[in-house]
C-alpha cells in the first residue's frame, strides 16, 4: 500500500494515459479526478504556485473562447457546449499547478505507458487491417484511412504515434538498463513497420521529417559527417524497402494525385488534400469579412457552410469540410490580432525549448505539425494529449535517465 500511497497524483497520471487511448469518457473523468486530488492536496499542503507562460497561454485561450462565445457568437447553446468540452484548458493546467513535482521515475513510467499503449493500439489495428487486407487496400485507394478497431480516431492516433516514437527514442538512448533499452528499440521497430502497413500519411511524413531534422541537429552539434552519412544511408535503404509495401505505394500515389488536382485545378471532390486547401480558401474569405473579432467558435461551422453556399469551389455538399488548421481556426474565430497572437505564442513556446529543454521541443514538434493540418486543440484526444504531455515533459530534465 505504501507504494500506491507514495505518489497518488502519479497514479492518476497513469490512469489519464490509459484513458487517452482506451476511453474517452474515462479521460474526462480522470482529468476531473486529478484536479480534485490536487485541490485537496493544496488545501492540506499549501505551496508556492509558479505560474509559467504555458499555463497563462492555456488559461488565455479558454477565456478568449468564453468572451467570443458570450459576446460575439449567436449560437449560445452550441457555444456553451463547446466551452464545457474545452474545460480541459483549465482543468489540467490547474491540476499541475497545485501539486508537488512529479518524481522522475513517475515521469518515465508515464512515457513507458504512453509508448506501450500506442504500440498496443497500432498492433491491434494492423492485425485488423491484415485480416481484411483487400478491403483495406481498397479504402486506401479511395484516399481513406483505416478506421481504428481500438483506440482514438486515425486523425488523433496519428499524432500520438509520432510522439511515442520521440519518447521511445529518448528513453532508449538515455536508459542505463540494457534490457529496457533493447525492449524499447524492438517496440519502436515494430511500430515503425506497422505504421507503414496501415499507412497513416501524417504519421509517415512527420516521422520521416523528424528523423531528418534530428540527423541535421546531430550533424550541427557533433560535426560527425561519417555518422551523418551512415544514418542517412540507413534511412534511405529502410525507406526504399518499406516503400514496397502495397498500402504505402497506394498512399504515395494518392498524394501525388492530390497535389496534381490542386495544381491543375481539376475536380476537387474526394481528394482530401484538395478539399483541405479549398476549406482554407473558404475560411480566408470569412477572415476578410470579419478581420477584427472573428466569427466566434460557436458560429464558425455555420458561417463556413454559408460561405460554401455562395462559392462551392465545385465541391458537393458532403465534401464541404470545415477548416483543418489550428492557427487559421483561431484567426477565424477570434479575429486576426488575437488569433495571430495565440498561434504565434504556441509556436514560440515550443520552438524556444529547442535549447533549454530539447526533449520538450521534440515531443511537441509532432503536435505543431498536426496543427498545420488539423484543429488539434478542438479534438478531445489530441487536445488532452497536447496539454498533458506539455505539462509532464516540462517536469522532465534532460540530465535524468530512466
Amino acid at each position: 500500500m505504501k507504494f500506491f500511497e507514495a505518489d497518488k497524483f502519479a497514479w492518476l497520471c497513469y490512469l489519464f494515459v490509459c484513458c487517452l487511448f482506451f476511453s474517452r469518457a474515462g479521460l474526462a473523468i480522470s482529468g476531473v479526478l486529478m484536479l480534485t486530488y490536487t485541490v485537496a492536496f493544496y488545501l492540506k499542503n499549501p505551496l508556492k504556485i509558479a505560474l509559467k507562460p504555458i499555463h497563462i497561454l492555456f488559461f488565455s485561450i479558454y477565456f478568449v473562447c468564453v468572451f467570443s462565445v458570450l459576446f460575439v457568437g449567436k449560437n449560445l447553446d452550441y457555444g456553451l457546449n463547446l466551452l464545457f468540452k474545452n474545460a480541459i484548458f483549465l482543468v489540467l493546467p490547474l491540476a499541475f499547478l497545485l501539486v508537488k513535482e512529479l518524481s522522475q521515475k513517475a515521469v518515465n513510467r508515464v512515457f513507458l505507458l504512453f509508448i506501450f499503449s500506442t504500440i498496443c493500439c497500432v498492433s491491434i489495428n494492423t492485425v485488423e487491417a491484415l485480416l481484411n487486407f483487400n478491403r483495406f487496400l481498397q479504402d486506401v485507394g479511395n484516399s481513406k484511412n483505416i478506421v481504428p478497431f481500438i483506440g482514438p480516431s486515425h486523425t488523433e492516433l496519428g499524432v500520438l504515434i509520432v510522439v511515442a516514437f520521440v519518447l521511445g527514442f529518448y528513453l532508449a538512448i538515455h536508459s542505463k538498463n540494457r534490457k529496457l533499452k533493447w525492449l524499447l528499440l524492438c517496440g519502436l521497430a515494430l511500430l515503425f513497420v506497422e505504421l507503414h502497413i496501415i499507412a497513416y500519411r501524417f504519421s509517415l511524413v512527420s516521422t520521416y521529417l523528424i528523423i531528418v531534422l534530428y540527423c541535421f541537429a546531430i550533424l550541427i552539434k557533433k560535426r560527425d559527417y561519417k555518422l551523418f552519412f551512415l544514418t542517412v544511408l540507413g534511412f534511405v535503404i529502410a525507406l526504399c524497402i518499406l516503400s514496397l509495401i502495397p498500402s504505402v505505394k497506394i498512399r504515395f500515389q494518392n498524394t501525388i494525385t492530390d497535389i496534381t488536382t490542386v495544381s491543375e485545378n481539376r475536380n476537387p471532390n474526394f481528394q482530401s488534400v484538395t478539399q483541405r486547401a479549398l476549406a482554407v480558401a473558404c475560411a480566408t474569405e470569412l477572415i476578410k469579412e470579419y478581420p477584427w473579432f472573428g466569427v466566434s467558435p460557436a458560429d464558425a461551422n455555420l458561417k463556413m457552410q454559408n460561405q460554401y453556399a455562395k462559392n462551392s469551389y465545385l465541391l458537393i455538399p458532403e465534401n464541404r469540410i470545415f477548416i483543418h488548421n489550428q492557427f487559421l481556426y483561431y484567426i477565424l474565430c477570434f479575429g486576426i490580432p488575437i488569433g495571430f497572437l495565440i498561434g504565434l505564442s504556441l509556436v514560440v513556446l515550443i520552438l524556444r525549448k529547442a535549447f533549454s529543454n530539447p526533449l520538450l521541443f521534440w515531443a511537441m514538434l509532432p503536435f505543431l505539425f498536426h496543427m498545420m493540418m488539423e484543429n488539434t486543440l478542438e479534438r478531445q484526444i489530441a487536445a488532452n494529449a497536447f496539454i498533458f504531455m506539455f505539462l509532464v515533459v516540462s517536469r522532465k530534465s534532460e540530465q535524468n535517465t530512466p
